[in-house]
């Protein structure tokens, strides 16, 4: 099986601090990685650095074959790897819809003065994205007004909007309020990636630490890496 993203030796310190110390982790064509472990255990410095925003002190990430720890978090997404983050990034005036056509009218490199958002071809394209979700729903509706449950799962269906080949959660279903969680067990990173990464050929690595069976990773990962101390100890295969 063809490594799609693999790290190696990586270490990065801010002053005397280490958040990430000999980080080794290989990520498998066709396979779903959790990343589990303690607050302060480094899985959001892990993913800054492979997404682009942090540059490791040493070590390095490869992707595809091509050494990508000195490219910007715009190089890497264009070579195919999205991110959703632990805060969701979204375009919080703007409605579910239009974030997503946003993002594929970014992946598509189709801009033009004065182009409305509800002519671009994609839009069916985004509205199933989003009834993968459970959002189709609010799709019209501005992201302000809707509760942290449902703009952490728009902001995952954002990044599916870029057509990765590996996608990065951070934490996709932490904050999800007690109103929210029927549509989480149904829609979260824990029921769906293993169906439709086989189909749209996009491999999933989330971060997470939570021991609620509904928002652990444990029902849909292939392998598990623990992260202990800023480092991992561990690999665990299913």
């Amino acid at each position: 099986m063809n490594v799609l993203l693999e790290t190696r030796g990586l270490e990065i310190r801010f002053g005397g601090v280490v958040a990430a110390n000999d980080v080794n982790i290989a990520i498998h064509e066709g396979r779903n990685l959790a990343i589990i472990g303690p607050n302060g255990a480094g899985k959001t410095t892990f993913l800054n650095i492979c997404t682009g925003y942090l540059k490791p002190s040493s070590g390095s990430v490869h992707f595809a074959g091509t050494d990508v720890t000195a490219k910007s978090p715009r190089q890497i997404t264009r070579m195919g790897v999205a991110r959703a983050f632990q805060i969701p990034q979204l375009f919080a005036g703007h409605t579910a819809l239009d974030n997503l056509l946003i993002a594929a009218a970014a992946r598509e490199k189709r801009w033009a003065p004065f182009t409305r958002l509800g002519v671009i071809p994609e839009k069916a394209e985004m509205m199933h994205l989003l009834d993968m979700v459970n959002c189709s729903h609010v799709a019209d509706r501005p992201v302000e007004e809707l509760p942290e449950g449902q703009r952490k799962l728009i902001d995952i269906a954002v990044a599916l909007a870029l057509k990765p080949k590996l996608l990065f959660m951070d934490e996709p279903t932490s904050g999800v309020a007690a109103a929210e969680n029927s549509a989480c067990s149904t829609s979260s990173p824990g029921r769906w990636p293993r169906r439709r990464s086989r189909q749209s050929s996009w491999n999933t690595t989330w971060a997470s630490w939570n021991g609620s069976p509904m928002r652990s990773p444990s029902g849909t990962a292939e392998r598990f890496c623990i992260a202990v101390r800023r480092t991992t100890c561990c690999r665990i295969p299913r």
